[in-house]
């Protein structure tokens, strides 16, 4: 290359088939290191086995690599430690044949990771471990048989996960822990029955999308009735037998259907959603013989220990409730009123409140799993959900998010691994983002890479603990811490007040309805 641009930002190397001259290969050419400012990188189908030290030191920006359809081996090979501001990896058709546990540690912002049509027989228990932010999995088309119930311990917001054409015998363990977990592919594998706890978790999931299990030689027994029960359900149904294409890194393929029966006899081809529970008990002796309206009771010595359940908030905001509010001011309470007091203690128990430049904000350390109950807890006490307005104020509710978190950690008490709900959510019929007290346009925003990436599904607006927003559903199945604003003269005012109830300083312990607080 003569004439380089040094700032280029994305590169896209057109790929070659397999077969042809590799243009590129085998070792990524330092002249890659000669755009210092390149956040996304493809070369594909060029015979790469490894990026050298001196050409990935050039590439330290990156953000997006891809090097699908090469011939690297090892993941060593790629100096990720170097590269370690990658939030997407897509390393598709190459010749891995596993995953180490310390593989992948370098890749902290990690979202994505793309190993379909490798060698892989064998992934570590840690391999993921650290990679907090992990949403995407594609591991289709490899040679695994199991994974450890472990492995997905440390990403929980995994939310796209594919297993297809693998060759598991039983459906991994450790999915029944993806709370998070909207859609997951495990066709064409060797998958003979569902497990009634993994039914359960499915069935009560606000999550879960889409689930694929076609081309598994299911055994229609018993032992299957809970899941063929779901399947007859609409909602059941839409999940299991209504899938949408998949489109990966090399192929976009059909809609999937029902799963279908391989065995008994009996029952070979037949739709899961076309059996009866009575079809289901005949095929076994001794069976007793369920109404397909029956109540399902879990069989004797099933272990649901690690299933967690969704639990609603309590109390829950009133169906009628709207964020949006008439009043022209920018804050709904400027100063105290009498129970004000006990409207925080009773909706924000141990809440931490800072005053800044431009507003107070109060950090709830009991967190919510909906955003209308985050918006209602805040709106409940004179406060709103906050409103970030620009860049300045976007870092002081950053560092004073790092702070809580810091501080609750001394002392030993829980902040959630998220930092919390914003006052932002996308309106469907104007198809952007607006300020939830308002309705009108954020005019700030501050999306995480590759944010947001589905509006049209996960209407409702968190802030990471990293400071970057995510659009996600608006009903989660685990708690979000959440943040409350008001202007700095209701939170000054409030201070004051504690220090003439307490006799504190204005940077002391506020006592809160009997709970402990901050304010600084």
């Amino acid at each position: 290359m003569t004439d380089v641009d040094s700032d280029v930002l994305l590169l896209d190397i057109l790929p070659l088939s397999r077969g042809e001259v590799d243009a590129y290969g085998p070792s990524l050419p330092d002249l890659f290191g000669q755009f210092p400012k390149l956040l996304r990188l493809s070369v594909r189908n060029n015979g790469i086995t490894n990026i050298p030290v001196g050409t990935a030191t050039n590439l330290t920006r990156l953000h997006y690599l891809d090097l699908s359809g090469n011939n690297i081996r090892d993941f060593i090979d790629l100096h990720l430690e170097i590269l370690d501001d990658i939030v997407s990896l897509q390393l598709s058709g190459n010749l891995l044949d596993n995953i180490d546990g310390n593989d992948l540690k370098p890749l902290r912002n990690l979202t994505t990771l793309g190993v379909s049509g490798n060698h892989i027989s064998r992934i570590d228990a840690s391999a993921f471990d650290g990679l907090v932010y992990l949403s995407f999995l594609n591991l289709q088309d490899n040679n695994l048989e199991e994974l450890a119930p472990s492995i997905f311990d440390n990403i929980p917001r995994l939310n796209f996960l594919n297993l297809k054409h693998n060759e598991f015998r039983e459906i991994p363990r450790g999915i029944q822990k993806l709370q998070l977990l909207g859609i997951v592919f495990l066709n064409q594998n060797f998958i003979r029955t569902v497990p009634v706890e993994l039914v359960r978790i499915w069935n009560s999931s606000p999550a879960i999308e889409a689930i694929g299990l076609d081309k598994n030689p299911l055994l229609c027994n018993f032992a299957l009735a809970p899941f063929v029960r779901w399947a007859k359900t609409p909602s059941g149904f839409s999940v299991l037998c209504q899938v949408p294409k998949l489109t990966t890194a090399n192929a976009t393929e059909n809609s999937t259907g029902c799963p279908v029966c391989i065995a008994p006899e009996t029952m070979n081809g037949r739709d899961i959603s076309t059996l009866t529970i009575r079809e289901l008990s005949s095929s076994q002796a001794n069976m007793t013989v369920l109404a397909d309206n029956a109540t399902l009771t879990p069989p004797a010595g099933t272990d649901f220990g690690y299933a967690l359940l969704i639990t609603l908030d309590f109390p829950r905001a009133p169906t009628d409730f709207s964020p949006k509010r008439n009043a022209s001011g920018p804050f709904a309470l400027t100063t105290l009123e009498n129970d004000t007091m006990a409207k925080l203690s009773e909706f924000m128990p141990s809440a931490i409140v800072h005053c800044g430049t431009f507003k107070c904000y109060f950090f709830s350390v009991k967190g919510v799993r909906e955003w209308r109950t985050a918006a209602y807890y805040c709106q409940a006490i004179g406060l709103d959900l906050v409103e970030i307005g620009n860049a300045t104020e976007q870092n002081e509710i950053f560092q004073f998010v790092r702070k809580t978190q810091a501080k609750l950690r001394r002392a030993n008490q829980t902040a959630l691994a998220r930092a919390g709900w914003i006052g932002v959510h996308y309106d469907k019929a104007a198809k952007f983002f607006v300020a939830a007290s308002t309705g009108k346009p954020v005019a700030y925003q501050n999306w995480g890479p590759d944010q947001p990436s589905n509006p049209e599904g996960e209407e409702c607006v968190e802030m990471w603990d990293t400071g970057y927003w995510n659009d996600i559903r608006c009903v989660m199945p685990i708690p979000n811490n959440f943040i409350c604003q008001s202007s700095l003269a209701f939170g000054l005012e409030l201070r004051q007040k504690n220090i003439q109830n307490d006799r504190l300083t204005s940077r002391d312990t506020l006592v809160n309805g009997g709970q402990a607080s901050s304010v600084y």
